[in-house]
């Protein structure tokens, strides 16, 4: 468990955090995984999938996650050669 350092110094603020933790790997890591792995995240508006197999690309952290429209749905995959087997198909 990542421990966040309080300064010990005097505060302007009461909750702040130590300086390097905003450098902090570990620190970060788990907020992607408290905050965004847990999130909607938002991709695009559906007005820019107007066409069949339109499609953008999200990269979002170290996931490259890819939206497209297949018809009458819109989907998204993780795997990008899923997508391409999926569009093939």
């Amino acid at each position: 468990m990542d421990v966040i350092r309080r300064p010990t110094g005097p505060q302007i603020f009461p909750n702040q955090f130590a300086g390097e933790d905003y450098c902090s790997e570990n620190l970060f890591l788990k907020e992607k995984k408290e905050i965004f792995d847990r999130s909607w995240i938002f991709a695009c508006m559906k007005s820019a999938l107007v066409k069949n197999n339109d499609y953008i690309l999200l990269n979002l952290f170290d996931v490259s996650i890819i939206v497209g429209r297949f018809g009458d749905e819109i989907k998204a995959f993780e795997k990008y050669r899923l997508f391409i087997k999926l569009a093939v198909a």
